[in-house]
């Protein structure tokens, strides 16, 4: 008897064993992406609501004017002050706005953050402080909280 090839069961045999092999090396190379990407999506969200924080605070610690809304009983999702220029000499209007449909805070209608659920400030008069808290939310649903106090050196108006 010549014993030199594969009977029918074999080969099936190693089909299937290397079937169910090939499937579980599959499924745990797209467990790692699947985690990779919620991972890149995570750390993106986190730097968009870090990006738009130092944005403000930057930006309201150099102000010179700032301007609210007459009634600050509830916190806003817009903010408009005077900066000084590159120049120094000049002052320029900077308006923070939250856009609820591109889910953005702009900086003067220009979008510095985007992947933002909620952006709201607030001030208190005695000591004189801005409230700021920045909401970020990932793909998976979960919120991003970010919260800073500020004691302007500006006059508020």
């Amino acid at each position: 008897m010549n014993d030199q090839g594969f009977t029918l069961l074999e080969f099936i045999l190693s089909i299937t064993l290397f079937s169910i092999i090939f499937v579980a090396v599959a499924g745990l190379v797209y467990s790692g992406f699947v985690s990779w990407q919620h991972g890149i999506d995570e750390i993106d969200t986190e730097q968009n609501v870090r990006l738009a924080m130092e944005r403000i605070i930057e930006d309201v610690r150099e102000a010179a004017v700032i301007t609210l809304p007459r009634n600050l009983e509830e916190p806003v999702s817009s903010i408009e002050m005077k900066v000084p220029g590159n120049d120094l000499k000049t002052m320029l209007i900077v308006q923070y706005r939250y856009d609820r449909v591109g889910k953005e805070i702009e900086r003067n209608m220009q979008p510095i953050a985007s992947k933002i659920s909620g952006f709201l400030i607030s001030y208190t008069e005695y000591p004189p402080v801005i409230k700021i808290i920045v909401l970020g939310q990932r793909n998976n649903g979960s919120v991003i909280s970010l919260r800073s106090k500020v004691m302007p050196r500006a006059v508020i108006r």
